[in-house]
């Protein structure tokens, strides 16, 4: 199942080295960005049992990187959120933003 596949990060020997799986948000809408920002991390959080500021840096990191864009993520702006065991990554429209390192966060957005 695709669910279980994807929450796997690698761990079969026919994915060994992948370790990653992404996902890709592209805008249709103009929308703040730190309402996109609490979104994401509300949903994330329900998920996940590590710390709660693992989940506040994930909520900064993103409001940050749409900040970077004036603060609105206009329509045709992508998320690209790289998930692995160890964390999450963000880029915006292609620019690296920066990580959260936290073990069971990139398992949680998977989820």
């Amino acid at each position: 199942d695709l669910r279980y596949k994807a929450r796997q990060f690698g761990s079969s020997s026919s994915d060994a080295g992948s370790g990653m799986t992404s996902f890709v948000l592209e805008m249709i809408l103009q929308a703040e960005g730190k309402v996109i920002a609490e979104a994401i991390a509300d949903s994330v959080g329900v998920r996940y049992d590590g710390s709660r500021l693992d989940i506040e840096q994930l909520e900064k990191l993103i409001s940050d990187g749409i900040s970077g864009k004036g603060g609105q993520a206009k329509k045709g702006t992508t998320l690209r959120f790289d998930c692995t065991k160890e964390g999450i990554s963000l880029k915006v429209d292609g620019v690296e933003q920066g990580v959260v390192k936290a073990s069971g966060l990139g398992k949680a957005f998977v989820d």
